[in-house]
């Protein structure tokens, strides 16, 4: 007969058992785990110290890559420009808020191509049009009620541009000439830079001012008087030297992937208005100076290289931080409005320079 005292150190015995197997067995469960974990731990580890070694390594190439191209355009880019754009009129506009050392150095490589260089326009903040800006400038421009003034504005001064970029011998302002034939004249009214176009009958004589003494497009001193455009003189020049007082001009728009005034606002605007009349003298350039490279480069270019008129119409160079880029900027300014083309790294390039000029 078994007693109750058996019992209960039988009992005693299988929880005793039982205690000690589950503490065994997540003894042994957990140490398997942590070994896992620490072989992990060690694999992300390696990688991580393989990783940091691959990347010191790109980082001395960059800086190496860097450092050629800083002595390629500090001691190649004047003498591999030189003489290329020689009197050539020239005019920057460029958007404030963007990148300024390809700006300086995109200046510099016009004036070491012997470009007659008549400073930069800058596109100011006001030009966004915000808060009373939008009212003033319509005073400016005379802008009857129902007009839209940033519309009449890129209109008028894509005009004023485009007037300016005409050969001295071919504009109206040039000669005295006599025509059989039909033509078209544009007429900018001084005050406000407004045009209206008409069709002039066969054998007018037009009697006209020679280009030496063109001044300033009013519209132009309007707006630089109102504060919608800041002006960057050349080295050695005035802040308040004219500009446009001749004709032949080639145009250089610099703009990048985060203006103070966004880009399709007004400098895209102007450009697609520009070459809405034909082809044009313009040159569009951009640098890759942000974090995304790939976005950045064409932030401003892309949408001119997507537009099938203004593709046409407008060169574009999308590395003017490089080397290639500044002497591409200098071929497309030269080889305008024959030749048309897209220079540089970005989708839509379709080359990295230009032919250089004979």
């Amino acid at each position: 007969m078994i007693n109750f005292r058996y019992h209960v150190v039988s009992l005693t015995a299988v929880f005793l058992a039982l205690v000690i197997g589950v503490a065994m067995g997540s003894t042994v469960i957990s140490k398997a785990t942590v070994d896992g974990l620490r072989s992990n731990v060690k694999r992300v580890e390696t990688r991580i110290d393989s990783t940091e070694a691959q990347n010191r390594v790109l980082r001395s190439r960059l800086a190496a890559f860097e450092k050629q191209n800083t002595e390629l355009s500090d001691q190649m880019v004047s003498r591999t420009v030189a003489d290329s754009l020689l009197d050539m009129p020239v005019l920057m506009i460029a958007s404030k808020g963007i990148d300024q050392a390809s700006l300086d150095q995109a200046r510099s490589t016009l004036v070491d191509a012997g470009a007659r260089f008549d400073g930069t326009l800058l596109v100011d903040d006001r030009l966004a049009l915000t808060g009373t800006n939008a009212t003033k400038l319509g005073q400016l421009l005379n802008a009857g009620p129902k007009q839209d003034v940033r519309t009449l504005l890129i209109d008028r001064l894509a005009t004023v541009l485009n007037d300016a970029a005409e050969p001295a011998s071919s504009h109206r302002r040039s000669t005295s000439t006599t025509t059989t034939t039909t033509r078209r004249s544009t007429t900018t009214a001084r005050a406000t830079g407004s045009s209206t176009t008409t069709s002039t009958p066969s054998s007018t004589t037009t009697t006209v001012p020679p280009t030496s003494g063109v001044s300033q497009p009013p519209l132009i001193t309007a707006l630089r008087a109102g504060g919608y455009l800041g002006f960057k003189p050349p080295e050695g020049g005035s802040p308040d030297d004219l500009v446009l007082t001749t004709q032949g001009y080639h145009y250089v728009v610099v703009s990048g992937p985060t203006p103070n005034v966004p880009n399709d606002q007004f400098l895209l605007p102007l450009l697609k208005a520009m070459a809405a009349e034909g082809p044009t003298t313009v040159v569009a350039a951009s640098a890759a100076s942000g974090h995304n490279e790939v976005v950045d480069r064409v932030a401003f270019v892309g949408p001119i290289r997507a537009d099938a008129t203004m593709n046409a119409r407008i060169s574009t160079v999308d590395d003017l931080e490089r080397f290639s880029g500044l002497v591409a900027l200098t071929f497309a300014v030269y080889e305008v409005p024959t030749n048309h083309g897209h220079y540089g790294f970005g989708k839509g390039a379709d080359a990295l320079l230009p032919p250089p000029p004979p």
